[in-house]
């Protein structure tokens, strides 16, 4: 029978949404993380929404609390550009970055990947929320990667825009 013995150099982390948790359960979780011997916190990926409520109103002090409860229990961090899930208020206000299929129909806002990353408008907000996060913690001591998106897959846009391009 053979024996595991664990790389003393592996670190094991977990994906963490507090946005999708009362804030009054954040403590109890990073918490519980720390019991489990968890050493990285990866956050961020999906919380655009979270992050920019409305259009260049930015509020990242929610993921800086998170950030430091983290940080006081000797866990590092992973933070993710939110990139992969625009806000809703986005695609409302800028429709034409929601990708076409291949008949001409424009796709509805939902789920992940639901914009053409090559929109005008996609980018400019892609650029204003990544260089906000980037801003806020790019120095922070607990921060040791970042994940530039999210699974990057999906169908092709066939916009005029994509074929132009």
């Amino acid at each position: 029978m053979h024996s595991f013995i664990a790389n003393q150099n592996m670190k094991i982390g977990t994906y963490y949404y507090p946005e999708q948790w009362p804030r009054e359960q954040w403590e109890r979780d990073f918490d519980t993380m720390q019991r489990m011997g968890l050493q990285i916190v990866h956050m961020g990926e999906f919380a655009w929404f979270d992050m920019e409520p409305e259009e260049g109103k930015i509020n990242l002090d929610w993921l800086a609390e998170c950030v430091e409860m983290a940080a006081r229990r000797d866990m590092k961090v992973i933070l993710c550009t939110p990139t992969a899930a625009p806000p809703i208020w986005l695609v409302e206000k800028y429709p034409e970055i929601l990708p076409v299929d291949q008949y001409g129909r424009r796709k509805r806002f939902g789920g992940r990947r639901h914009y053409n990353p090559l929109a005008p408008a996609m980018i400019q907000a892609a650029k204003r929320i990544v260089t906000a996060l980037a801003d806020r913690f790019g120095q922070h001591p607990a921060i040791i990667g970042w994940q530039i998106d999210n699974e990057f897959c999906g169908e092709f846009d066939q916009s005029e825009l994509t074929h132009q391009v």
